[in-house]
Protein backbone atom coordinates (compact mmCIF):
# COMPACT_ATOMS: atom_id res chain seq x y z
CA UNK A 1 0.00 0.00 0.00
CA UNK A 2 1.17 3.30 -0.83
CA UNK A 3 1.66 5.96 1.94
CA UNK A 4 -0.45 8.72 1.70
CA UNK A 5 1.18 11.98 0.86
CA UNK A 6 0.83 15.59 2.88
CA UNK A 7 -1.74 17.68 0.98
CA UNK A 8 -1.60 21.45 -0.52
CA UNK A 9 -3.40 24.21 -2.12
CA UNK A 10 -2.40 25.94 -4.76
CA UNK A 11 -3.37 29.35 -6.03
CA UNK A 12 -2.86 30.62 -9.40
CA UNK A 13 -1.33 27.04 -10.20
CA UNK A 14 -1.12 27.94 -13.90
CA UNK A 15 0.10 25.06 -16.14
CA UNK A 16 0.50 22.76 -13.36
CA UNK A 17 4.84 23.18 -12.73
CA UNK A 18 4.59 23.30 -8.74
CA UNK A 19 2.67 19.99 -8.98
CA UNK A 20 4.68 18.25 -11.30
CA UNK A 21 7.77 19.57 -9.36
CA UNK A 22 6.84 18.26 -5.80
CA UNK A 23 3.89 15.08 -6.80
CA UNK A 24 6.78 12.96 -5.05
CA UNK A 25 6.77 14.74 -2.17
CA UNK A 26 2.93 15.96 -1.61
CA UNK A 27 -0.14 16.25 -3.76
CA UNK A 28 -2.45 18.69 -4.97
CA UNK A 29 -6.03 18.75 -3.10
CA UNK A 30 -7.19 22.15 -4.65
CA UNK A 31 -6.13 24.10 -7.42
CA UNK A 32 -7.14 27.25 -9.50
CA UNK A 33 -6.33 29.72 -12.37
CA UNK A 34 -8.29 31.74 -14.23
CA UNK A 35 -6.27 30.98 -17.96
CA UNK A 36 -8.10 28.08 -19.44
CA UNK A 37 -4.96 27.11 -21.57
CA UNK A 38 -3.45 26.40 -18.59
CA UNK A 39 -5.80 25.22 -16.70
CA UNK A 40 -5.96 22.56 -19.79
CA UNK A 41 -2.54 21.63 -19.10
CA UNK A 42 -3.15 21.34 -15.55
CA UNK A 43 -5.28 19.00 -15.74
CA UNK A 44 -4.25 17.21 -18.56
CA UNK A 45 -0.85 16.59 -16.46
CA UNK A 46 -2.74 16.24 -13.38
CA UNK A 47 -6.26 14.74 -13.58
CA UNK A 48 -9.29 17.75 -13.36
CA UNK A 49 -10.41 15.99 -9.52
CA UNK A 50 -8.53 19.21 -7.56
CA UNK A 51 -8.75 21.90 -9.96
CA UNK A 52 -11.47 24.49 -10.21
CA UNK A 53 -10.88 26.64 -12.94
CA UNK A 54 -11.95 30.57 -13.25
CA UNK A 55 -11.10 33.86 -10.74
CA UNK A 56 -10.08 33.57 -7.78
CA UNK A 57 -12.39 36.39 -7.12
CA UNK A 58 -15.65 34.21 -6.94
CA UNK A 59 -14.07 31.52 -4.55
CA UNK A 60 -15.16 31.30 -1.06
CA UNK A 61 -12.64 30.55 1.58
CA UNK A 62 -14.88 27.92 2.69
CA UNK A 63 -15.19 25.73 -0.48
CA UNK A 64 -11.24 25.81 -0.42
CA UNK A 65 -10.59 22.11 1.17
CA UNK A 66 -7.64 22.52 3.66
CA UNK A 67 -4.42 21.24 2.59
CA UNK A 68 -1.31 20.72 4.87
CA UNK A 69 0.30 23.91 3.16
CA UNK A 70 -0.37 25.77 0.18
CA UNK A 71 1.67 28.25 -2.49
CA UNK A 72 0.29 30.96 -4.28
CA UNK A 73 2.82 32.01 -6.87
CA UNK A 74 2.34 35.28 -9.26
CA UNK A 75 2.62 34.70 -13.31
CA UNK A 76 6.36 34.96 -14.91
CA UNK A 77 4.70 37.13 -17.57
CA UNK A 78 5.25 40.52 -16.72
CA UNK A 79 1.92 41.29 -19.26
CA UNK A 80 0.09 38.75 -17.86
CA UNK A 81 -3.44 39.22 -15.95
CA UNK A 82 -2.25 38.70 -12.77
CA UNK A 83 0.99 41.63 -12.83
CA UNK A 84 -0.46 44.08 -15.24
CA UNK A 85 -0.79 46.38 -12.85
CA UNK A 86 2.25 46.04 -11.36
CA UNK A 87 5.42 48.52 -11.56
CA UNK A 88 9.38 47.70 -11.08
Amino acid sequence: MKPLLPTFVDFFAGSGLVTQGVKHACAPVWANDICPRKAAMDTANHGSGHFHPGSIEQVRGTEIPQGEGSVGSASGNPRSSQTSGLRN
